[in-house]
């Protein structure tokens, strides 16, 4: 077996453990092994707080996002001939910075509604 075999097989196998990892967290969570009490509210019962909405849509699509680019990108792209090496991708700078902003905006909302004693 040569090396980019491995690599094919090895790819394969953690594309399906992902998957398996990912569905045990939805049906754990659906099933409510996974507490997920307070996720979006900072208040028990009140509404959910808009910056914690924002926070967690914007970590979620952006993961998407990075999932679907990482499987869309051929493994020969992904190779780097100096180090010898398979490397992620990188995730554009525009996502960072909206990713940086979305937890700002967050940090600064817990913020305020605890000086507020909210």
């Amino acid at each position: 077996m040569s090396s980019a075999d491995l690599a094919t097989v090895l790819q394969y196998f953690f594309i399906a453990w992902l998957a398996v990892l990912a569905g045990l967290v939805t049906v754990k969570t659906l099933r409510g092994d996974i507490n997920t009490n307070g996720l979006l509210h900072s208040v028990q019962g009140g509404e959910p707080d808009p910056e914690r909405v924002a926070s967690v849509a914007t970590t979620l699509a952006i993961a998407g996002y990075y999932v679907i680019q990482t499987l869309g990108t051929p493994l020969d792209d992904l190779y780097h001939a100096d180090t010898r090496a398979y490397f992620m991708p990188d995730l554009p700078g525009e996502m960072l910075a909206l990713l940086g902003g979305s937890i700002s905006v967050y940090v600064t909302g817990k913020f305020l509604r605890r000086k507020n004693g909210a």
